[in-house]
């Protein structure tokens, strides 16, 4: 990605016990939350806050082309919620929401909310290529520490109802994507609770809105004929503003 290109990504920070490591992602939806997977944060007393406006892990200042982007804010959890049908034997309902501390700055170039699927809640991406982004594992097995961004195509839930039959029911409440005509393009390990986005018009201008989460899919990230699974945020729009105190 470059440089303050999606600048609502947010990566989640736990104790490991090794010291501290980002291992999920999420999206910063309003000043005060952050939306993400359930898988994230089912162990609460691990997870130590949330870090927004990062790029490159590897750099205290990140700079490109001559421009150096604000520092990173980093807060603490004071809330998290997970949907209360989750199932962390079929990841359905894979979806939470973590309040943080005190409001993120937004006059900050490189610290900005992504838009929901409010007014398109029933907008049907099969067909079409969305844009997944994240830290996570690479087709070299460790964690990139810059942010990447891939392209994968929404399929229909029919294609993966038949990949996933055996291991968890596949509902309208979730996109399919990946795995097809793009082999080795795929989330995998570390994007977990990321966003997947396509260009939309909110109030008659482009922006990206996020249409899914990264939630599970094959052990063998990218395989050919093996897409992912993605929480489809349109449906769960209600639950996400019910939770969402001042």
């Amino acid at each position: 990605t470059g440089l303050e290109e999606f600048p609502w990504m947010a990566l989640i920070a736990y104790n490991t016990g090794d010291g501290i490591d980002f291992r999920c992602g999420g999206t910063l939806i309003n000043a005060r939350y952050i939306l993400t997977a359930a898988h994230c944060i089912i162990n609460t007393m691990s997870i130590i806050g949330v870090r927004l406006g990062e790029y490159d892990l590897r750099n205290t200042e990140d700079c490109e082309e001559g421009y150096c982007a604000p520092k990173v804010q980093d807060f603490r959890a004071e809330k998290m919620m997970i949907h209360p049908n989750y199932n962390k034997r079929t990841y359905t309902n894979d979806i939470a929401l973590i309040r943080l501390d005190y409001n993120a700055n937004f006059s900050y170039s490189n610290i900005k909310p992504i838009c929901l699927p409010v007014s398109e809640i029933n907008d049907d991406l099969t067909g079409k290529s969305a844009i997944v982004s994240g830290w996570g594992a690479t087709e070299k097995g460790y964690k990139s520490p810059i942010l990447l961004k891939v392209s994968v195509p929404v399929l229909s839930l029919s294609v993966c109802h038949k990949v996933y039959q055996q291991f968890a029911p596949i509902t309208d409440q979730q996109i399919c994507a990946g795995g097809y005509k793009y082999n080795g393009r795929d989330s995998c390990g570390g994007d977990s609770g990321g966003p997947m986005k396509y260009v939309g018009l909110v109030d008659g201008s482009p922006r990206y809105i996020q249409y899914g989460i990264v939630s599970f899919g094959p052990r063998q990230c990218g395989a050919d004929g093996q897409p992912g699974i993605y929480t489809r945020v349109g449906s769960y729009i209600q639950w996400i503003l019910d939770n969402m105190e001042e």
